[in-house]
């Protein structure tokens, strides 16, 4: 049996006096597009207002407890060791973005578990069901129109060209057109994957929670979600109380929410659907250095996290990356929100 090396880490806060809100408060419990309500679209701080959070590791126990060495560096996720990873204040959406909301901003619905196929479970509402089937194109043009719809035009994130002067549209994304980044504005986009990770890991690596496999539990017994010659271990009872996977999921999608928030009350962030991040996927992890969490190395991939209904357990695990085209689309693909807090 391998040794066990607890982890080691520096957590940095700066500039907290006299800030009332934490991690994991819901600042908004739903999406308002002019009268109309949207049920399940809270957003939840993650790094509050006037702090900076560092993570810095010190050695690699938040991925060795249950994945093996013989695993590619690139699927052991952002936090490794000799990494130091910055993050500035940002919220993040509480569940992963539902049919009705996608329909409402964009007219239409691509999701493949509506109509006449596989209907959610009794009690769960269809269209609180994740969209799925989306590209990172399309991902991208969502957040635009949302924050046209709920903040100005002059908020939106992404645009069709460098000088960055026109905004990204939903027919850029039909024609595949690649967007660039203003972070310095406000409004909806996607998280990078250093964020997602760092949310899905429960925010805190001083909690044991950090070092789990999927975030608010850790994998059955506390064995590796791997064999020690790099099979992956399909089932997982625990896997279950947070997420939907291959062993419980009945080959569909679920309403988002139905199973166990982590600990900053996020709910899906394993199973269900993967969720699009804003990086390009980087293949060789540095490390050393301070990283900067969003990766723009030159290929032609996207990342994407948090495994699908479909899949199995180890693909749910909160340090596991998976990366497609920006065009890839596919009925376990979908995403959640964030922003930074301008």
């Amino acid at each position: 049996m391998r040794k066990v090396i607890e982890i080691v880490c520096v957590v940095l806060a700066i500039g907290m006096i006299g800030c009332k809100i934490s991690a994991g408060d819901v600042i908004s419990s739903e999406i308002r597009i002019g009268d109309a309500k949207f049920s399940k679209t809270g957003e939840v701080i993650i790094v509050p207002e006037g702090k900076t959070v560092v993570v810095e590791m010190k050695d690699d126990s938040s991925w060795n407890t249950y994945v093996p060495d013989s695993v590619k560096a690139w699927s052991k996720g952002v936090f490794i060791k000799d990494r130091k990873v910055p993050l500035s204040p940002f919220v993040m959406g509480q569940y992963e973005v539902t049919q009705e909301l996608y329909t409402a901003v964009m007219g239409m619905n691509p999701s493949y578990f509506q109509g006449d196929s596989e209907q959610p479970s009794k009690g769960e509402l269809q269209q609180l069901r994740p969209v799925e089937n989306v590209s990172h194109y399309e991902a991208v043009s969502f957040c635009n129109e949302l924050t046209k719809k709920t903040m100005t035009d002059s908020d939106v994130v992404y645009f069709i060209d460098e000088a960055k002067t026109t905004a990204y549209t939903k027919y850029d994304a039909s024609s595949n057109k690649t967007p660039y980044m203003d972070i310095t504005k406000k409004g909806y986009r996607l998280p990078t994957e250093a964020e997602w990770e760092y949310s899905a890991r429960g925010g805190d690596p001083s909690k044991a929670e950090w070092k789990n496999a999927f975030g608010k539990v850790n994998t059955k017994g506390n064995k590796m979600i791997y064999d020690d010659i790099g099979y992956s271990l399909w089932e997982d009872e625990n896997l279950a109380k947070v997420g939907w996977y291959k062993f419980n999921s009945y080959n569909r999608t679920h309403e988002v929410g139905k199973k166990k928030a982590n600990r900053l009350n996020l709910y899906d962030m394993a199973g269900n659907v993967y969720e699009w991040c804003l990086d390009w996927s980087a293949f060789d992890v540095t490390t050393g250095d301070v990283i900067d969490p969003c990766s723009t190395a030159s290929n032609s991939f996207r990342v994407f996290r948090g495994g699908c209904y479909y899949h199995f357990a180890e693909s749910c695990a909160v340090s596991q990356c998976y990366f497609g085209n920006p065009d890839f689309q596919f009925d376990g693909l979908g995403f959640r929100i964030c922003r930074f807090l301008r």
